[in-house]
């Protein structure tokens, strides 16, 4: 444990003290907290066919893709130009938004994992200095990223395919073939997650290209791929009492306003009613988003710091000294 006690000692360490990177944070969530336990869940779930397939079968009921469709879309571009032309300028302002947020997500990520390495190595990095970091590293990262979640997507469709089918077998033969599919699916999609992580170290810190950086991800997940899922496991309780620490904190901050609203929704004050409500709201919105930001921080550190002390030192597993002692 004294591995993980001083990697969580220092991911803590440089969360707190490097406000600065809590920016960096925020966009580096919205790639998931731990692509691993996304693939755990949903496939345990069984969810997944619902969400995903069931989203191309309401695209595909509008019929914007049908002869008929297609005909209704040139007969309004002749009659009404117009208003097409401005439904297509606002939908390239939503791609462009969109393809800045992919750029600064990615550019976020390898910020990050660039500068838990200067404050373990103890340099100064300002925000700026961090920022052309991760731009610098941008694409390797961007691949990692679209390979892990091709991977997720792939992984998950198969399985969600074998429950759509496994609805016309027999009970007990549809059970059989799901486990067998979850056993099989679930360790290789949470390799590749493993894999990502210390690839991007490798393209990040060690200047390797995207490919070498792949090999030398899947070399080192090998050699630690029980160090990985005890990491991983750990990390797991630590994101569970973080959640259940941010709903108790929620509740005790929620406490005055629901007070508060109640108190105005008795006098008839509606204005101050709507008042504290939204206060109530932006405030839960705004403590979410700073939850978010703290563990993708931490979440990064942790990884990026087990990362460096793999390829330097290196480590045991907990479970092999426990039985080799």
């Amino acid at each position: 444990m004294q591995l993980y006690r001083g990697i969580i000692k220092q991911a803590i360490d440089i969360t707190w003290k490097s406000k600065y990177l809590w920016f960096f944070g925020l966009f580096a969530a919205l790639l998931g907290n731990g692509g691993e336990y996304e693939i755990l869940y949903r496939a345990l779930a069984g969810n997944f066919s619902e969400d995903f397939f069931g989203g191309f079968r309401q695209i595909a009921s509008t019929g914007i893709f049908s002869t008929q469709g297609l005909r209704n879309l040139a007969d309004l571009l002749v009659t009404q130009p117009i208003s097409v032309i401005i439904a297509i300028l606002v939908l390239l302002i939503f791609l462009a938004l969109f393809a800045f947020m992919l750029w600064l997500v990615n550019v976020s990520q390898a910020a990050m994992v660039n500068n838990t390495l200067a404050k373990i190595d103890n340099k100064k990095v300002t925000f700026r200095e961090a920022l052309d970091s991760g731009m610098s590293k941008f694409w390797p990262v961007f691949g990692f990223n679209l390979v892990s979640k091709m991977i997720t997507i792939v992984s998950l469709s198969v399985i969600s395919l074998i429950i759509i089918l496994g609805n016309n077998m027999r009970s007990v033969m549809s059970t059989i073939v799901y486990v067998f599919v979850v056993i099989l699916f679930i360790p290789i999609a949470m390799s590749f997650s493993f894999i990502v992580k210390y690839g991007i170290g490798y393209a990040v810190i060690s200047n390797e290209k995207f490919l070498a950086a792949f090999q030398s991800g899947w070399n080192l997940f090998k050699k630690n791929w029980l160090i990985s899922l005890e990491m991983a496991f750990i990390l797991y309780i630590i994101n569970i009492i973080i959640a259940l620490l941010f709903i108790v904190v929620v509740l005790v901050f929620a406490t005055p306003f629901a007070l508060l609203a109640f108190l105005a929704s008795g006098l008839s004050m509606t204005g101050m009613f709507l008042f504290i409500v939204g206060l109530g709201i932006i405030f839960f919105f705004a403590s979410l988003i700073i939850a978010g930001s703290l563990v993708a921080t931490f979440q990064i550190s942790a990884w990026t710091s087990l990362y460096i002390e793999l390829i330097g030192k290196g480590a045991k597993s907990k479970l092999v000294r426990m039985f080799t002692r």
